[in-house]
């Protein structure tokens, strides 16, 4: 059989779909015609926004062009490749680009700028799809993204009395006049406002829990701890809580199920079969055990820990690892509806940049447990990231609210050495912070300010420090030092940082 050389072709062009003619500075695709043994190769480079490439052929001009069958698609280092037999007649060739529409480039855009790229799903839902929203309804819809309903989380409330909580609610039929609280495992919880009303609405009526807001002296005559849990280290904490001035705090050592394994109450005034609501707020368990809430009997039962994912639950109760942080951000890149909000959350992560090891160092002073030193570096940088969040959650946020943000961020002011600057005596104001806020967060390089600004600036950073402060003072820079004693904790001297419960803040001195 005589084999026809690929050079031999007696025409080949390239011919632009309608409306793909390139644009002002776009060149066509190059095309590279190869022959080797019995095969002939076309390459050709990738060319922007385009839904399909084809290659026709034919044997007489007068027949018309006909696309290949037989041959394969793929992709070498030039680019795009199209291959077939080299047996056949010499012949004319036809390489056809035919551009994407309108609606699917701008989807294409939206998805790669405003989003961490394509899913089947989004296009499915934007473009093609049984009732396709269409790309502007998706861009409308990132950049309003406090009117996403987001479903990866559930939503921590943070009180300004300190806490994370979570509202838990629900609605069954009375089985017992008997009340278990217990953890599924070694654990704590925070737990407070606890109610039970008669009907299908929460908090709608009389409670029938007594002492459920942990106000009156604990456990007093109405709460009992079963025989066989070790529940002694639980009290009624005053420095967090939701609501009133106290909540309580359950400590467990073992897992619970009944009352003898549980702390509970007896002689509820419900009637059998009766409906009744259960409500209450909670600071989740910091580990893997889950709280349960339940009659006995289980007609009315709660369990909201197991709609939490367990790295969020860790990262909010400020037992997460970085592995946990970086995990949680990367499923909320891949699978969150507040796409442009996760993007943006990198942009901030990044242009604000910190260094989770130097804070872990940092702590090294305070702490001989490495890994609370790393957990609690952690807890920086996903507070941070969170209060970030809040920020972009709000249509006036600015660059300033985002600015502020970092600035008080006790990741920034450990990391660039604010956190021991001082101008006092010989002491000279620590300069780290004031250069890269003009260099690299706000001005840019050579734009504007001289050394001499560099130097003014950083004197208005001296006394910007963190400190250990009890959680209701997160946000007051001007706090003292927590003295609040680890519950069960043998070592009660408060001079100690490693024996107080708090949270590290931003602090002034």
């Amino acid at each position: 059989m005589q084999f026809v050389p690929f050079c031999r072709l007696a025409f080949f062009v390239l011919v632009m779909a309608p409306g793909a003619a390139p644009s002002q500075g776009q060149t066509p695709p190059q095309v590279s015609l190869t022959i080797s043994n019995a095969q002939r190769k076309i390459s050709w480079s990738p060319y922007p926004a385009v839904q399909e490439y084809k290659i026709l052929s034919s044997t007489n001009l007068g027949m018309g062009f006909y696309e290949d069958s037989t041959a394969s698609r793929g992709w070498d280092s030039f680019g795009f490749t199209w291959i077939s037999t080299n047996t056949g007649p010499q012949g004319f060739y036809n390489f056809q680009v035919t551009p994407l529409t309108s609606n699917a480039l701008l989807t294409a855009n939206a998805l790669n700028r405003l989003a961490y790229g394509p899913t089947p799903d989004e296009l499915d839902r934007i473009l093609t799809g049984p009732n396709p929203i269409g790309p502007q309804a998706y861009i409308d819809e990132q950049m309003a993204p406090e009117k996403i309903v987001e479903t990866m989380d559930v939503s921590f409330t943070q009180s300004t009395n300190g806490g994370n909580w979570v509202y838990a609610t629900t609605t069954g039929t009375a089985s017992s006049s008997t009340l278990y609280i217990y953890l599924s495992g070694a654990g704590e919880v925070y737990l407070d406002d606890l109610k039970l009303v008669a009907g299908s609405v929460p908090e709608t009526g009389v409670n029938l829990i007594k002492n459920g807001d942990f106000e009156s002296a604990f456990p007093g005559a109405n709460w009992t701890f079963g025989t066989n849990m070790n529940l002694s280290s639980s009290v009624v904490d005053t420095s967090i809580y939701h609501g009133g001035g106290a909540c309580l705090h359950l400590v467990s050592t073992d897992a619970g199920s009944t009352r003898e394994s549980s702390m509970y109450q007896t002689n509820i005034a419900v009637a059998a079969n009766a409906t009744y609501t259960l409500s209450y707020w909670y600071v989740p368990s910091s580990n893997a055990s889950t709280l349960t809430v339940r009659l006995s009997g289980s007609g009315i039962l709660s369990a909201p820990d197991t709609t939490i994912p367990a790295i969020y639950r860790r990262l909010n109760n400020a037992f997460g690892s970085m592995a946990d942080l970086r995990a949680w951000f990367c499923q909320h890149a891949v699978n969150a509806k507040r796409q442009l909000l996760e993007v943006l959350t990198q942009f901030c992560e990044n242009h604000f940049v910190t260094q989770y090891s130097k804070s872990r160092d940092y702590f090294d002073t305070y702490y001989d447990d490495g890994g609370l030193q790393g957990r609690l570096a952690a807890d920086l940088e996903f507070r941070e990231i969170t209060r970030w969040r809040n920020a972009l959650m709000n249509p006036t946020c600015t660059f300033y609210d985002l600015l502020r943000i970092s600035a008080e961020s006790p990741a920034m002011i450990i990391y660039l050495d604010t956190v021991t600057s001082k101008g006092n005596g010989s002491n000279i104001a620590n300069e780290n912070y004031a250069r890269e806020l003009l260099e690299l967060f706000t001005f840019g390089v050579d734009n504007g300010y001289d050394q001499n600004d560099i130097v003014q600036l950083s004197r208005c950073w001296t006394g910007w420090s963190v400190r250990l402060v009890d959680a209701t003072n997160e946000f007051n820079p001007f706090a003292p030092q927590s003295t609040t004693i680890i519950p069960g904790s043998a070592n009660t001297s408060t001079t100690t940082i490693s024996n107080l419960v708090g949270v590290w803040a931003f602090n002034y001195k």
